[in-house]
């Protein structure tokens, strides 16, 4: 994914993660985790990334992943 981005903006930043959640269950787990992007000497804009890891057999695989841009000033769902 990063060589597309380095392809499509010419420069691509991401700043360390930070607000990391870990969940794991058997075989199971997930990080949530949120990083500050930027390109093309844009201003950074911070992204949350949600995955979900598979364990098979010793090693673990990611199954699924998504991303989205937090809203501000909204409030949350409960």
């Amino acid at each position: 994914m990063m060589d597309a981005d380095f392809r499509l903006w010419g420069t691509a930043k991401f700043s360390d993660i930070r607000e990391f959640d870990f969940r794991g269950n058997g075989n199971l787990a997930s990080a949530f985790f949120v990083v500050s992007f930027s390109a093309a000497g844009g201003p950074p804009i911070p992204i949350r990334i949600d995955t979900t890891w598979r364990d098979q057999q010793g090693t673990w695989y990611l199954s699924q992943s998504a991303n989205s841009v937090p809203t501000v000033g909204q409030s949350a769902v409960r």
